[in-house]
């Protein structure tokens, strides 16, 4: 026999606390036992900082006038057609601007170029290695989660961001302590993030930036959009997905930066391991975890390169 309605109400609550975070208590005094923890206050709550810098830098370079030579930015033409132009004297888009069938694309491409439009450029397949070229270090940000679940329905706690300030790699780390941080936490990264024109990620198009996006909504903070996003999984993948086992970025620390983590935290363990902080307040739970984001966000800028290899593979290949 099926359950009652006042049965099947009863069931609901219970699934439904079980699904819901628990109120939890922050301990007084706890920020100072995070390393460069700092506890900050907003409208939205407090939220704890965390601050660490290093010295280095990392390769950004382009040249936006190679844009020019690029004729297969054209809808219609490939590289067969593009060495067919070249051949009759079209050696780069202002000369093609002349041509009875290409010239009107040409027009508006050499036009993008000048005006530094790289929201236009880019939908029309312009390489990343060039782009960069319009922006400095100062433009880019680095960007990487942790969250509670693979879904943006469950709370992120932690986003990191690596920047160049004051001439130093800054690790700046926006940590929810429990639950009822995020909001806070979030405003604070997404205000931060909005300063930079160039946002560096990987795996972000498919998970870090849609996730975080969707949280930020949740909480009614509008979420900016960077004029250029590199997902340097994607990059990865283009140059080595039949010249190493897989494209984990740990994967790529230790093949191509001769660099392995002997004491790393385990992803999959990272939800757990903050829900029992949340529970013990207990900070040397979360130690681990936020080296573990640090040291994405180094290999990240350190992956840079890739960019510029990609690009030189293209030139190479015609």
């Amino acid at each position: 026999m099926g359950l009652s309605l006042k049965e099947r109400l009863r069931e609901k609550r219970q699934q439904h606390r079980e699904a819901t975070p628990r109120q939890s208590v922050v301990v007084p005094g706890l920020a100072e036992s995070f390393p460069g923890g700092t506890v900050r206050s907003t409208q939205a709550g407090t939220y704890l900082h965390l601050l660490e810098q290093r010295s280095g830098t990392w390769y950004q370079q382009g040249d936006p006038s190679a844009l020019y030579s690029c004729l297969q930015l054209i809808y219609g033409v490939g590289p067969r057609f593009s060495s067919a132009l070249q051949a009759e004297g079209y050696t780069d888009l202002r000369k093609l601007i002349e041509h009875p069938r290409w010239g009107g694309q040409a027009a508006r491409l050499v036009q993008a170029i000048q005006a530094s439009d790289v929201a236009y450029l880019s939908r029309r397949g312009a390489a990343e290695a060039h782009l960069l070229g319009y922006f400095t270090h100062s433009d880019t940000v680095f960007l990487d989660l942790e969250t509670t679940g693979l879904t943006p329905a469950r709370p992120l706690f932690l986003v990191g961001l690596l920047s160049l300030r004051e001439g130093k790699l800054t690790f700046d780390q926006y940590l929810a302590r429990c639950f009822e941080e995020e909001r806070a936490a979030v405003g604070a990264a997404v205000a931060y993030l909005a300063q930079f024109r160039v946002w560096v990620s990987f795996n972000g198009r498919a998970f870090d930036i849609p996730y975080l996006r969707t949280r930020a909504e949740y909480y009614g903070i509008n979420f900016p959009q960077p004029e250029l996003h590199i997902d340097l999984l994607r990059t990865s993948r283009r140059l080595y997905r039949d010249l190493l086992p897989n494209c984990r970025l740990t994967t790529l620390e230790s093949y191509l930066l001769n660099r392995v983590r002997f004491d790393d935290v385990p992803g999959h363990l990272i939800p757990d391991l903050y829900h029992q902080f949340v529970a013990q307040q207990q900070p040397e739970l979360l130690l681990g975890v936020l080296r573990h984001n640090v040291d994405d966000l180094l290999t990240l800028s350190q992956l840079m390169h890739l960019v510029q290899e990609e690009q030189q593979l293209r030139e190479q290949a015609g």
